[in-house]
């Protein structure tokens, strides 16, 4: 999510992708986000979706929400995110004997192809159309409780590290 300009992709208006750049801009939510996706293998767009979907339009997510939502990105995100994201941190990792600067570029435009299928499965997920509830209440409590639904239907147990890392994406709307 670094370089949101780096793509010549003509994009459609997605609130949800804007809602992502700029919730991922803030202090320490990368790394927590990153965190929970090397710790958990959480999808990071579906860390943000289910916060955004809570924040922005006090939607709260129901057991079955989660699964029909990591079921309608998993392929896409199995098969092309996650890919080039292994690629890309190989190259980083080892050279292999490739000459830098070349390596460098070929390894940047690798970085520009994962930001292009990360933006791909938010339109996907931006797409979902999951409807509010006349009721609903948009906000920080919302957002929680769907984050932790999430990490929920993935059977994954609350422990001080993981609460840690939700409570510093989340303390990011903090005042």
């Amino acid at each position: 999510m670094s370089d949101p300009a780096a793509s010549h992709t003509v994009w459609p208006a997605n609130p949800f992708w804007d809602f992502s750049v700029s919730l991922y801009r803030r202090a320490g939510v990368a790394q927590a986000c990153l965190e929970l996706q090397e710790r958990h293998g959480l999808d990071v767009n579906l860390i943000l979706y289910f916060i955004w979907l809570g924040i922005a339009r006090g939607f709260q997510v129901s057991h079955g929400d989660v699964a029909a939502t990591i079921a309608r990105v998993a392929m896409w995100h199995d098969t092309v995110v996650r890919p080039l994201r292994a690629v890309r941190t190989e190259m980083k990792d080892n050279a292999m004997d490739a000459p830098d600067d070349l390596g460098d570029a070929l390894r940047n435009q690798i970085k520009v192809a994962e930001l292009d299928a990360e933006r791909i499965e938010q339109q996907i997920l931006h797409r979902q159309n999951l409807s509010n509830a006349p009721d609903a209440r948009p906000g920080l409590p919302v957002a929680r409780e769907n984050l932790y639904a999430y990490l929920k239907n993935l059977g994954i147990v609350r422990n001080s590290a993981t609460t840690a890392a939700v409570e510093t994406i989340l303390g990011a709307f903090e005042p």
